[in-house]
């Protein structure tokens, strides 16, 4: 069992070390182009660059090329680098320094704090290694993925439950059943529960010191503890929709008004509308921020472009295969397809 877990979190942690390398180029990119000097933290770097995986891993299945050779590919890409930025930033020797540091700085009330966010987060590491038993996953999550994996594109399965909704966070699990690992999408959903624990931190540290940064990451934690041991998608979706938010946020109190935290936040909100239909609701409240903080027609729709990349296959295939991009949820307006108004109905009775 220890030698089982120890080869998944390793190989975890390879997949966030290039997610890092990723997100870590692209801020540079981004800052050198839109003159924005604040620095992201840790956690918004790997998620950024977890959000351009799911793009390429997009990209790849709609090309037919989800194969060992192209997602091995990415994997490298962003370790390199990473690599490369390590060694010409020597971020990981100063970030041990700065870690050593402020834990030597902190209060009694700091460390208590701060050890208890890290015993709820171990008390997770356990959950995600389980075999795939929850509803959802064995239902369609995982279903879907596996025929994605076995075909190498993407394809729309009716003999399955909703085949037309938006799966971008399902196609990392599509990418680890290409290798047959049907535990590691336990472990790519957990993980955005983590990052979304970083990211609190990070948040909380900013406004109210560590210890109030601490408690908060911990009551995330808490909350979400039974979702650690299934492949579903919606701590990654709260992780997307929650990295936006922040992302817009820092561009708001950028000094420099630089447009660059306007990009990360709208990619970032784009890939949380790629993989649930809810989050489409939070599209109206970012275009109407986006609107009141810059209203030059550049930003607009560098906003729109950034928005759209990682989440209009999705609509754009089911508006021209259906007549409804949001199928089945727009068939009062659209017109139905596969579904009726009944279907529908019952649907969200489920829900409620």
């Amino acid at each position: 069992m220890a030698a089982f877990a120890l080869e998944h979190y390793a190989a975890l942690g390879l997949v966030l070390f290039a997610c890092w390398g990723l997100g870590r180029a692209a801020f540079r990119l981004l800052a050198l182009r839109a003159g924005a000097s604040s620095q992201p933290g840790t956690a918004m770097v790997i998620t950024l660059g977890l959000g351009l995986s799911i793009c390429l891993l997009q990209w790849l299945a709609i090309a037919g090329h989800l194969r060992r050779g192209p997602i091995l590919a990415i994997v490298a890409l962003g370790a390199g680098l990473a690599l490369f930025q390590l060694l010409v930033t020597d971020r990981k020797t100063r970030g041990l320094r700065d870690l050593g540091r402020g834990w030597r700085e902190a209060s009694f009330h700091e460390r208590f704090a701060l050890a208890t966010l890290l015993l709820a987060v171990v008390s997770t590491l356990a959950a995600p290694l389980g075999p795939p038993t929850g509803w959802d996953e064995v239902m369609y999550h995982l279903p879907h993925a596996r025929q994605w994996a076995e075909s190498g594109r993407l394809e729309v399965t009716p003999w399955l439950r909703y085949p037309w909704f938006p799966y971008n966070y399902d196609l990392l699990f599509a990418a680890s059943l290409v290798f047959g690992q049907d535990v590691f999408p336990h472990l790519l959903h957990a993980c955005a529960g983590w990052l979304t624990a970083g990211l609190l931190f990070d948040v909380g540290r900013t406004y109210l010191g560590r210890t109030a940064a601490a408690y908060a990451a911990c009551i995330w934690v808490l909350l979400v503890h039974g979702e650690f041991d299934n492949a579903t998608i919606d701590m990654g979706v709260a992780l997307f929709v929650f990295a936006a938010c922040v992302a817009f946020q820092q561009w708001r109190v950028d000094a420099e008004r630089g447009r660059a935290w306007m990009v990360v936040s709208a990619f970032l909100l784009g890939v949380a509308m790629g993989a649930k239909y809810q989050t489409l609701a939070t599209a109206a409240f970012f275009g109407l921020a986006v609107l009141w903080r810059d209203r030059r027609p550049g930003s607009w729709a560098l906003a729109a472009v950034a928005l759209a990349v990682p989440c209009i296959y999705w609509y754009a295939r089911n508006a021209l295969l259906t007549g409804d991009p949001f199928n089945p949820v727009g068939g009062r307006i659209f017109g139905f397809s596969d579904w009726n108004a009944g279907d529908l109905q019952g649907q969200f009775e489920d829900l409620r």
